[in-house]
């Protein structure tokens, strides 16, 4: 599975995009879209994954759950997820 950042960075070079141009769009600097593409920070906050998200024409909600799930709790597992999710569903 790709990376939260390596999906935004695959789809912003797809686009034509540039880190500029991205940053400035999503009212943000340069710098943290390069953090988060790279690695260096958690994927970010939902208000700024959707509004990524629609720049780079990705489903902000996919997006959202790419990113909770790459800064999860270390042990916590798909599985895990989805057996408490299925508990609260009724």
């Amino acid at each position: 599975m790709k990376r939260f950042g390596q999906v935004l960075r695959d789809e912003r070079i797809k686009h034509g995009l540039t880190l500029e141009g991205v940053a400035r769009s999503c009212q943000t600097v340069k710098s943290y879209v390069c953090s988060i593409e790279s690695g260096d920070v958690n994927p970010p906050a939902a208000n700024m994954t959707r509004r990524l998200s629609r720049k780079l024409g990705l489903d902000p909600d996919d997006m959202v759950v790419l990113g909770w799930f790459e800064k999860r709790p270390e042990g916590i597992t798909v599985d895990d997820v989805v057996r408490v999710a299925g508990k609260f569903s009724q």
